[in-house]
């Protein structure tokens, strides 16, 4: 029986190709589209999964409030946080702590800026990051580094016991390689090259800082028994802060959070620590996109197989006269269905793999497809799936017919017509939702790189130094007196953090009671006129009034206002103790990226006496100078050349790195624009699969009006009218499609654009044109057969009736 139902379904497949191409060839593309979408997604929801008590595993979380919408979260921590922890709740089994830093990595007379880390002993015990050779050990100058450095440093050369020297604080300092690490997986919320015992702190941060639970700058990491609430030590948390503040401590003020490190990378609602985080929604996105693809190919499954309706009608009558149940042809539609969806994916598989280089270029992901057993289980149940959903109309419905109407010729299918409509529109109400998506996403990142920031981006090189404050500053004098007159330079300077990054967040405590906050930058003298900034007011830093290097300070349009300063020029900052004296401020401008409004912002040479006078001091990165210079129009190439070669003569010894600005500005919208690309052929995909459908419903659709269009020609009508007259039905099914499709995507495109502060207004050009393009693509695949049909001689087309 079962190799009956084989033979029929073989025969079908082979006397119909066209439609078993288009069914074939359209679910192979959803298929794979849906296969490399849930590549993506397995990527991200396996984060940290590696570790062997990840489940146990919490990062602790300081969320402050002090009142008036002062409130602060961060995921970095207070150094001593973790082990009063530990002193005061016993159930903590462990704790580390895991802070990076970017500074110089000496072999030789080769140096390089790198990321150090810094950790507990506790580290190796509590994450799986296996050391390959040698031992971790408590030793401060002892350091482990990964595979990749050791190839890096030492080439062919065993490292073990080797000198590489590493800068903490004014000169680098030997430490001794006690170990090689595996490489970090990529799936993974910590990520390192270089780690040293994190006693060696006290050569980073002060002892105020050591001290301070208002200052943050490590990740500290806790270990709790298995099946043990971390909302337990939650609960008993704020006592601790109760006790050692006494009547400071107000209810709320200090709260500590308990993250679960399974919970890290795809959450949003805690901000991101030392590394970047993914915003689950791309992941629910993609899902979704990835099952409308599927959907749209599973309606030409059932379109056609309505088309053909007629035709495997008179099939049924035929095998139920000669004794077939209804069971025995719904198992013979469903195993077709299968059959199909089975070839089906063995095509996606191809087109999957085919395509996958480009999808992880698209998703910036090192993805690959491998078979192992929950992926052997996905591609069971997608193909069941597809099979069971793409053959539920013939398996269902046409097993109803009757022989005896079938046969007589009497059988209507009242129905067929309407659903076949309804899905067509359907189907293509969903491409042109795709459509207008892509459109909205394509012009936001568009306006993100085209808008006016508030300062130069454009053809700006930006030199990390990785050296102290005090040695990169004298670099950066040196290679000012190099490249100041050289023709191809437009302007050169300076500062402790770059754009794209994080600058330092300040916090105080005012003469009024009230907690105040604000984001500064050390800079150099000449700062706003390289980088292109304008001032609102005052006069900018510089080199000729010694008092700017520690009493002078600049302000944003956004800090005068939050700071109630009506005319701030020559004043001192409100309710505060900094002896600062504003002597300029400048106009708005985004140091943040897009989507966060423009905050409260400070300038000074000197960052020193702002420390000094505050209560909470907070970096993202390390403050080591940045060099910036901007090279005038054309001279790209000559610029490089030429700051290469002062860099080897000022500091020639010294690694070469440089990124452009802009490069490093649209770094900022990369989830968008992976996702923005994605969409864009996932976009693509749809519509190939739509326009298929749509060629083989038209085929259909003419070769049932074949004797009108032969009576209509024989009538008179001309060619281009019996070719209207089969198009503007489809025209008519994609007008009510677009009208269907624009309030929902305008919904997506609105909800998606709340991400950004500053976005694009959604116009009705963007469904319009998404419309217009739906038309065109819908007259483009159905003008073939109007065409063909208006043109075929009546007589050939009446002579069977």
């Amino acid at each position: 029986m079962f190799a009956n139902y084989f033979k029929i379904a073989i025969r079908n497949l082979g006397k119909n190709r066209i439609y078993a191409f288009i069914n074939i060839f359209s679910l192979a593309l959803g298929i794979a589209g849906c296969l490399l979408i849930m590549l993506f997604v397995r990527d991200e929801i396996s984060f940290d999964t590696f570790h062997p008590d990840a489940d146990r595993i919490y990062r602790l979380a300081v969320e402050e409030n002090y009142g008036e919408g002062q409130q602060f979260m961060n995921t970095t921590s207070p150094i001593a946080l973790g082990q009063l922890l530990q002193d005061n709740f016993p159930e903590i089994e462990s704790f580390t702590r895991v802070a990076a830093i970017s500074n110089i990595v000496q072999r030789g007379d080769q140096k390089f800026s790198e990321r150090i880390h810094l950790v507990d002993p506790s580290f190796f015990t509590m994450f799986h990051f296996p050391v390959l050779r040698g031992e971790a050990n408590e030793d401060l100058r002892s350091v482990i580094i990964t595979q990749a450095m050791a190839e890096k440093y030492f080439e062919n050369e065993d490292p073990i016991g080797q000198r590489i020297g590493i800068q903490l604080a004014q000169a680098p300092e030997d430490f001794i390689v006690s170990g090689i690490a595996q490489n970090v997986p990529i799936n993974t919320s910590i990520r390192f090259d270089f780690l040293i015992p994190f006693g060696n702190s006290k050569s980073v941060w002060s002892e105020r800082a050591h001290r301070s639970f208002t200052s943050v700058a490590p990740e500290t990491y806790i270990q709790l028994p298995k099946q043990y609430d971390a909302a337990n030590l939650a609960g008993k948390t704020p006592a601790i802060f109760k006790q050692m503040w006494g009547e400071r401590y107000q209810e709320g003020m200090y709260i500590v959070h308990y993250q679960p490190m399974l919970d890290i990378h795809l959450n949003t609602d805690y901000p991101a620590g030392i590394e970047a985080i993914s915003d689950p929604a791309y992941s629910y996105i993609l899902s979704a996109i990835a099952i409308l693809v599927l959907l749209i190919a599973c309606i030409n499954f059932v379109t056609l197989s309505l088309g053909r309706s007629i035709e495997r009608a008179r099939e049924v009558g035929m095998r139920k006269v000669i004794g077939a149940g209804r069971s025995q042809i719904i198992r013979q539609f469903w195993g077709e269905a299968i059959l199909l969806s089975f070839l089906a994916l063995l095509i996606g598989l191809v087109i999957a793999e085919l395509f996958l280089p480009v999808f992880n270029d698209l998703a910036g992901k090192s993805l690959s497809l491998t078979y192992d057993a929950p992926v052997i289980l996905y591609l069971a149940a997608l193909m069941l799936t597809i099979g069971l959903l793409a053959g539920s109309y013939p398996a269902i419905v046409l097993s109803k017919f009757q022989p005896v109407e079938v046969l007589k010729g009497h059988l209507r299918i009242g129905s067929a017509g309407f659903l076949r409509q309804g899905l067509t529109v359907f189907q293509f109400a969903l491409s042109i939702f795709l459509i207008a998506i892509t459109i909205g996403m394509a012009r936001q990142l568009t306006f993100l790189q085209e808008k006016n920031l508030g300062f130069d981006r454009e053809q700006v090189v930006m030199l990390p130094t990785g050296l102290s404050s005090q040695e990169g500053i004298a670099l950066f004098e040196r290679l000012r007196n190099e490249l100041n007159t050289h023709p191809s330079i437009a302007g050169i300077t300076a500062s402790a953090f770059a754009f794209g990054e994080g600058w330092a967040n300040i916090g105080f405590e005012g003469e009024d009671g009230i907690y105040r906050n604000f984001n500064m930058n050390a800079v150099r003298p000449g700062y706003l006129d390289a980088m292109g900034m304008s001032l609102a007011a005052g006069r900018g830093f510089s080199d000729d009034i010694s008092s700017d290097e520690s009493g002078a300070i600049i302000i944003n349009e956004a800090f005068a206002a939050e700071f109630g300063m009506q005319d701030p020029i020559g004043k001192q900052i409100p309710n505060s103790n900094y002896p600062h004296e504003v002597i300029g401020m400048v106009k708005d401008f985004n140091f943040r990226s897009l989507h966060s409004e423009v905050t409260p912002l400070a300038l000074v040479i000197n960052p020193r006496p702002i420390f000094q006078h505050s209560n909470d001091v907070s970096f993202a990165t390390s403050p080591s100078p940045k060099v910036a210079i901007k090279i005038k129009a054309g001279e790209i190439a000559g610029g490089l050349d030429i700051i290469k070669s002062a860099w080897q003569e000022a500091a020639p010894n010294l690694e070469f790195n440089y990124a452009f600005l802009d490069e490093s500005l649209d770094r900022q919208y990369r989830q968008e624009a992976h996702l923005g690309a994605i969409v864009k052929h996932a976009t693509g995909f749809a519509i190939l699969i739509a326009s298929m459908g749509l060629f083989g419903l038209a085929a259909l659709v003419v070769i049932r009006r074949r004797k009108e269009i032969g009576v209509r020609k024989v009538l008179g009508a001309t060619t281009p009218g019996i070719a209207v007259n089969v198009t503007k039905d489809f025209i008519q099914l994609v007008l009510i499609a677009i009208a269907v499709a624009s309030p929902a995507a305008y919904w997506a495109i609105d909800q998606w654009l709340q991400e950004f502060a500053f976005r694009i207004d959604i116009g009705m050009d963007i469904f319009l044109l998404a419309g217009i393009i739906a038309i065109v693509i819908a007259l483009l695949t159905v003008s073939f057969h109007a065409v063909k049909a208006a043109f075929t001689n009546p007589v050939d087309s009446l002579r069977h009736e």
